[in-house]
């Protein structure tokens, strides 16, 4: 199976119905056995994030094993697991996102769509655009850090 390879940056803006156009561009990339169906859940950072369903099923299969019987596991699994919501690209190109999602993301009109590796985070646009200028420096230590011991062939 070929492992899903999202690529790109997107501004979109919600409907008064909460729903969004989703990128052709971004369209064009979805694997097929995702059959344009994601889950929809809360990150870990003041964002939301797509996983292509099949995509989704391995990440809930992985977390499956993970004791239930340590409360921190508990807690972080509930809280990847709150709020999760299967969602499907219409017939018209949107995807719907249920109000207490935004909620947590804060969006509220405009949105930034970051797309990369396998997943698509929903970003407030200004929510994004503060995190990125107050964290320019920081991240580029991290990735410093977590790839500069790496080898890669090219």
């Amino acid at each position: 199976m070929a492992k899903t390879d999202f690529t790109g940056e997107f501004p979109v803006t919600l409907d008064t119905k909460n729903r969004f156009l989703f990128p052709a561009q971004l369209r064009k990339q979805i694997p097929a056995q995702a059959r344009e169906t994601f889950m929809l859940l809360r990150s870990t950072d003041k964002c939301l994030v797509l996983y292509a369903i099949h995509d989704w099923n391995i990440l809930s299969q992985t977390v499956r094993r993970i004791s239930h019987f340590n409360q921190e596991n508990l807690d972080a699994l509930r809280f990847l697991f709150d709020g999760a919501t299967r969602v499907k690209i219409d017939p018209a190109g949107r995807i719907m996102i249920p109000k207490n999602l935004l909620q947590y993301a804060g969006i509220k009109k405009d949105m930034l769509i970051k797309a990369f590796l396998n997943r698509i985070e929903l970003w407030d646009e200004k929510t994004f655009y503060a995190y990125r200028k107050k964290n320019v420096v920081g991240m580029q230590r991290k990735i410093q850090k977590v790839l500069g011991g790496m080898t890669f062939e090219w």
